[in-house]
């Protein structure tokens, strides 16, 4: 069994973790934003804008899908691990990580797009992605149920 202070300590690496994860791609889309409304789109051609409409969906698509086979594969091996409560909660660690990346890099994609282009549509997609991030946001009782403390 992990004490109290431990696990507070890790839950808190494990929060600033996925802040910092979705905190980066809420300042990337606020920059490229502004530059946007600034200075205009990077690219602005025609043809480019549904290129990157395909490309920003298939990869959301794609990384979605494995992103959640992966963690639910992840957690139902912790749920069988018979390690201590520390060798549990890196499995989860491990987990969350392999989530919030596969789902970062549509994200940062549909960023760029954005930026080149100026179609806000692509932020909709980045925006759909941070709303798949923060279905896995880390919670105290969450990780608690899931690496079974």
């Amino acid at each position: 069994m992990m004490d109290t202070a431990k696990y507070n300590e890790q839950f808190r690496a494990i929060n600033i973790l996925f802040m910092g994860l979705v905190g980066g791609i809420l300042m990337f889309m606020g920059v490229s934003a502004i530059v946007i409304l600034t200075k205009g789109p990077l690219q602005p051609e025609a043809g480019l804008k549904r290129t990157l409409f395909i490309i920003v969906g298939v990869l959301v698509t794609i990384c979605v899908l494995a992103a959640f086979s992966s963690y639910n594969k992840k957690i139902a091996q912790i749920d069988s691990a018979a390690g201590s409560a520390e060798q549990r909660i890196e499995m989860y660690r491990a987990a969350l990580i392999a989530f919030l990346a596969l789902c970062e890099l549509p994200a940062l994609f549909a960023v760029i797009s954005f930026l080149l282009t100026g179609d806000y549509l692509f932020l909709l997609s980045g925006s759909l992605m941070l709303a798949v991030m923060f279905s896995k946001r880390p919670h105290k009782d969450r990780i608690a149920e899931i690496v079974k403390l």
